[in-house]
């Protein structure tokens, strides 16, 4: 006697409906071991890799700073390589000491240009930043890996801190593993 074609197709959806749920239950379950396995480790990558990236940048800052310094030191002679400086690095205001808009007169003849700066002995004072502008040199000089976390970044942070929701999903991970391989591994 052969069975009937209707008896193979349920045989068939019967099969596949154990592998589909034999599948999800046992790849969600290695999955859950998985991440409360490497959930330390992920967030210790996560913070070396801000901990190398704010390192990086400000050794990029500290280079261009050097040779920044090592230009200025070749010009030493040059008044209009340090006025650049200054306005570059110190936010210095050249149109406030241009003696035209100036009324007052100086007291001594060095400080009547204060452009003139060949006199490195007594360099003209620079004016002190205002609270504007040093906010945004501090939002500029953000490092740029410190943006947002990603969501996978602050889960596995939260898993990594707290151990009793590691052994929670551990545990939740490996019933499901056995679920799977009691209920749905095929039958003979």
């Amino acid at each position: 006697m052969e069975p009937s074609v209707e008896v193979i197709k349920s045989g068939f959806a019967d099969r596949f409906a154990r592998f589909v749920c034999f599948f999800i239950f046992s790849t969600a379950g290695m999955g859950a071991i998985g991440i409360t396995l490497l959930a330390e480790p992920l967030a210790n990558y996560y913070s070396d890799k801000d901990f190398i990236l704010s390192h990086q940048q400000s050794i990029e800052n500290l280079e261009k700073l050097r040779t920044q310094r090592e230009e200025l030191l070749k010009n030493l002679d040059n008044p209009s390589v340090w006025q650049r400086a200054a306005v570059g690095n110190y936010n210095h205001d050249l149109t406030r000491d241009d003696p035209a808009n100036s009324t007052d007169q100086p007291d001594q003849p060095d400080q009547a240009n204060p452009t003139n700066l060949t006199n490195l002995t007594n360099p003209p004072e620079l004016p002190i930043i205002s609270p504007d502008l040093q906010k945004a040199i501090d939002n500029i000089s953000q490092p740029l890996g410190q943006d947002q976390p990603s969501r996978l970044e602050e889960a596995t942070k939260i898993l990594a801190a707290n151990t009793i929701y590691q052994i929670m999903l551990f545990f939740l991970g490996a019933a499901l593993v056995i679920l799977s391989l009691t209920c749905f591994t095929r039958r003979k």
